[in-house]
């Protein structure tokens, strides 16, 4: 008897340090701003111009996102001495999931769903319940123009089909200055068929800020090249694909 009240108040004694020190380590534990702060002071000594834009917590324990201007990442420990440039994946049964896609489809849906179909240039389907697919383009894109000719097929299928602007090349450059034409233009619709087809169109300017606010959004949820194709719950399906697969992953 003597020797099991040992061990039970041994056990308790044990039980009572272990949380304790619980307890300590989750007060010592730095905040997310402090660790923010720790993160962007040690990437800066290493290069001063790193663009940080901010700092958030994953769902790996001890490992943190550090989003760059851009859209961009990285990922490291909480006092900024280690980093990984490189998708990290979640072993959800037979399945991987990249972690940042997960963090971003939610994101992308609700960015989509405040756009306004008068700042894109959409190709809607006759169709009753008519699906969307949200294409963030280039016009100078030779697989985003192979992507057009299936638009017509498309909107057969059900689909309507939003262009967003992302002009590679960036802000100022041709090809931002072709997409600006289009947005401005009375007839939008008919100014990205020309361009489309490697034809001119008038060079028309406008007080519309959509193509480069668009091209932000566009580095923001991931987008690094077109066509890149967002469906409505947020899914990014980067590159071309044929209109009848297109249709079937619509949703």
């Amino acid at each position: 008897m003597l020797f099991k009240s040992l061990v039970k108040t041994a056990c308790a004694v044990a039980l009572l340090s272990t949380s304790a020190v619980s307890v300590f380590a989750e007060q010592q534990k730095p905040s997310l701003k402090e660790i923010e702060k720790q993160v962007s002071s040690k990437l800066r000594e290493f290069r001063p111009d790193i663009p940080v834009q901010g700092v958030s917590a994953t769902e790996v324990p001890g490992l943190y996102e550090v989003n760059l201007a851009g859209g961009s990442s990285l990922y490291t420990t909480a006092d900024g001495s280690y980093l990984i440039d490189g998708t990290i994946y979640e072993l959800d049964g037979a399945a991987l999931v990249n972690i940042r896609e997960k963090k971003l489809k939610p994101e992308r849906a609700a960015a989509i769903a405040t756009i306004s179909e008068g700042e894109m240039i959409s190709f809607n389907s006759k169709q009753k319940g008519a699906k969307d697919i949200y294409v963030f383009t280039d016009v100078d894109c030779g697989y985003c123009r192979k992507l057009h000719q299936e638009v017509p097929r498309l909107n057969e299928l059900g689909v309507n089909v939003h262009y967003l602007a992302y002009p590679r090349s960036g802000i100022g450059q041709a090809s931002y200055n072709k997409m600006q034409a289009a947005w401005c233009a009375k007839d939008p619709q008919q100014a990205m068929n020309e361009l489309k087809n490697q034809r001119s169109v008038a060079m028309l300017t406008c007080d519309s800020d959509a193509v480069a606010s668009q091209f932000a959004l566009g580095n923001k949820l991931g987008v690094s090249g077109t066509p890149a194709i967002i469906l409505s719950d947020g899914t990014l399906l980067p590159g071309y694909q044929p209109a009848e697969q297109l249709a079937k992953l619509a949703k």
